[in-house]
């Protein structure tokens, strides 16, 4: 049983992308992105992925930031600690 393509499997215009900032703007989903645009939500993911940029986080009283700082044995949060984690960003991975 063939699968039904629903795409057009061409490159994303310069429209699409713009479309595509502004859904990340307004916060909307990738899959609404995707049929905003006529694309599968994972060419919007990928298309995502390719061309962020990350921004340095904002460490003015924390300069060490660990996900276990709460729960750390240790209590001296540094980098080179065997506990240390960097925080998860799930809004960005």
């Amino acid at each position: 049983m063939k699968r039904k393509q629903i795409h057009d499997c061409t490159h994303l215009t310069l429209d699409e992308r713009k479309i595509i900032q502004t859904g990340i703007e307004n916060n909307s989903t990738k899959a609404d992105i995707a049929r905003t645009i006529g694309k599968d939500a994972t060419t919007v993911a990928k298309e995502i992925r390719k061309h962020r940029k990350l921004k340095p986080r904002n460490t003015f009283n924390r300069p060490i930031l660990c996900s276990k700082m709460k729960n750390c044995p240790s209590k001296h949060c540094i980098r080179k600690c065997e506990f240390y984690e960097e925080p998860k960003c799930s809004r960005r991975d």
